[in-house]
């Protein structure tokens, strides 16, 4: 297992902080508790049979350090990340 905070970047470009859990065969998305700091919320979790990393158009924006997740498994969405 591997873990690593990084941040969500919605579509109107807003930047939100999430912790990634790395596991053999699930990616799992966690962000931080609003009243508890200390804790973690489960967000959603990724096959990884089902999701493919891209490099984003982001990185002309000036972050290159971003990647993006697409999912083909529920509904179609690209997620921009960027640690």
């Amino acid at each position: 297992m591997r873990q690593g905070e990084v941040c969500k970047i919605s579509s109107s470009g807003w930047a939100r902080e999430v912790t990634l859990f790395l596991f053999d065969n699930e990616l799992v998305l966690c962000k931080k508790d609003l009243i508890k700091r200390s804790s973690l919320v489960y967000k959603d979790r990724f096959a990884i049979a089902d999701v493919e990393v891209l490099e984003p158009l982001a990185v002309m924006d000036g972050r290159p350090y971003a990647f993006q997740l697409r999912s083909f498994s529920g509904p179609k969405e690209t997620q921009i990340y960027n640690y």
